[in-house]
This record gives structure tokens, C-alpha cells and sequence, in this order.
């Protein structure tokens, strides 16, 4: 564990360095896209086994214990967890970040956007999980969710190498630059938004707001709602 924070605290001071061009949106993009790949790389190999854990099952049977609640306290022993690793990243990011940006939005904000970031990643993947279990039932869940595990790890591992170099740097700026809406559907566009509102570098819409305060949210409460009473 203390490995894994020293690892983040490292990959958080290296993409640290990025703000140091003075580019404070696109820190904001690349750092939290980083963080948010880091965590989903994580829940999918080594935590999905914590969520969907057996033991519980066979130990609380016989209480009167609600599946949700279950459910939901290994949420938090997840979350916990992700938080150690969410917190070097933070650390790593905010010992060069401050240098040549907005001292209070970075020490005010960043911190917040990582924490959402964090709540985003756990609420999708257990959402994902639950959907699958909900889908193909316990009998083939360990299977559909090792090969899960294995295609979305791939992919996010091959997006990174691969997708500036299929979609060009040109392409990527665009969308950087564009007033659509489709960007906010990866959601540190819309941190990128919020952050550069409350530093006077521009305005946040209400769809940038939304995205950063209710993504997270919504994923949890679907995640809880899915949660079948067979769900490890």
C-alpha cells in the first residue's frame, strides 16, 4: 500500500510538471484524465474481487443484513482505499502546481476535482460490475468480469499510446477548443471549465456545473439501485 501511494505521488509530480507551462486548463485536463485511467486501471484488476467478495455472503446469510447495505459498506472500504492513492496523486500535482497558477483555486479546487474524479471512477466500474452481474448472473460473473478486466484494461492502456497518434494533435485541440458539449462527456473537460470559472479565466455553463457535481453522484445511486440481492 505504502508502494502504491509513493507510485502515485511520483506519476502526480510528473504530470505536476505540465502546469508549469502555464496552460492551468489543459494541467487540469491531462492530469485528472491521468488520475481517472490510474483508478479505473486499479478497480478493474485488483478491486472488482473486493466488491463482489463471497465470504459476505456466507458469514451475514443468516442476519436480517440488507443486500444494499452490504453493498454498500464495501463501497466504502473501495473508496477508502482509492483515497490513499487519489491523495499522493494530489500531493505529487500540488508540490509544482501552485508555482505558476492560481494559488487558492489550485489549493481550493484541485483538490476537490480529484476527489470527484475519485467518486467518479469507483461509481462507474461498480456500476459496470453490477450491470454485469445483474446481466449474466452469478454463475458466469467471475468469467464476464475477468475478461472485462482484460479488454477495458487493454483498452485503456492502448488509448493512451494510440489515440494522439490515430486522432493527430490538431484534432485533439479542437476538441479542446470547441464549444460542444459532447467533450463534457469526459468529465475534466468539464473540471477544466469549472476551474477556469473560479479563477476569472472564463465562465462555467450549467451542463460543465452538472457534470462535475451530479456524474458521480448519479453512477452511485444507479450502482446501489442495481446491486442484486445475489450480488457476490
Amino acid at each position: 500500500s505504502g508502494l502504491a501511494v509513493l507510485m502515485a505521488w511520483l506519476l502526480g509530480l510528473m504530470v505536476g510538471l505540465i502546469s508549469l507551462s502555464g496552460n492551468t486548463q489543459g494541467w487540469i485536463v491531462a492530469s485528472l484524465s491521468a488520475l481517472l485511467f490510474i483508478l479505473v486501471l486499479i478497480l478493474l484488476q485488483s478491486l472488482a474481487g473486493m466488491l463482489m467478495d463471497p465470504t459476505d455472503v456466507r458469514v451475514l446469510a443468516p442476519h436480517p443484513v440488507p443486500d444494499r447495505t452490504l453493498f454498500a459498506v464495501r463501497l466504502v472500504q473501495v473508496f477508502a482505499y482509492l483515497t490513499l492513492q487519489s491523495a499522493g496523486f494530489l500531493a505529487g500535482n500540488l508540490m509544482i502546481a501552485w508555482i505558476k497558477n492560481p494559488v487558492v483555486p489550485v489549493l481550493l479546487l484541485y483538490p476537490f476535482f480529484v476527489l470527484v474524479a475519485t467518486v467518479t471512477a469507483l461509481g462507474a466500474v461498480a456500476l459496470l460490475v453490477a450491470g454485469l452481474l445483474r446481466l449474466v448472473g452469478p454463475g458466469q460473473f467471475q468469467r464476464v468480469v475477468l475478461w472485462t478486466q482484460v479488454i477495458v484494461g487493454g483498452a485503456v492502456a492502448a488509448s493512451v499510446q494510440i489515440l494522439p497518434r490515430l486522432v493527430g494533435k490538431e484534432r485533439l485541440l479542437g476538441i479542446w477548443e470547441t464549444d460542444s458539449a459532447w467533450k463534457f462527456l469526459w468529465p475534466p473537460f468539464a473540471y477544466a471549465e469549472v476551474f477556469a470559472s473560479a479563477s476569472g479565466a472564463g465562465e462555467a455553463g450549467l451542463l460543465a456545473l452538472a457534470v462535475t457535481l451530479l456524474v458521480p453522484l448519479g453512477a452511485l445511486l444507479l450502482t446501489l439501485r442495481l446491486a442484486s440481492r445475489h450480488y457476490v
